[in-house]
């Protein structure tokens, strides 16, 4: 059975966040999301962020009152979140 290769389908990957998990497998990435976002959250650049909770904010995004954020979550810079979305731990958002 052949390994699938993440960057065989996506070609940024070395050079984004996700970067130190490529050779895992897509179902990895999926399982262990939690851990990854955690471990996210200890790299960020805390000048450039909110943090409370496992929820760091970027100060340019833009999140609506009454929207759902539950950690670990990072909301990137230039994000919009509107009031109503709900936002699930393990999730990282960039504009």
């Amino acid at each position: 059975m052949r390994q699938i290769k993440l960057t065989d389908y996506i070609a940024s990957l070395p050079a984004s966040p996700l970067a130190p998990w490529a050779s895992a497998a897509p179902w990895e990435l999926t399982r262990d999301a939690e851990g990854i976002v955690h471990a996210m959250l200890a790299e960020l650049p805390v000048a450039d962020f909110i943090l409370s909770d496992g929820i760091a904010i970027h100060r340019s995004a833009v999140v609506e009152a009454g929207a759902v954020l539950k950690g670990p979550l990072i909301v990137g810079p230039g994000s919009f979140i509107a009031a109503g979305a709900y936002l699930r731990g393990g999730s990282r958002f960039a504009a």
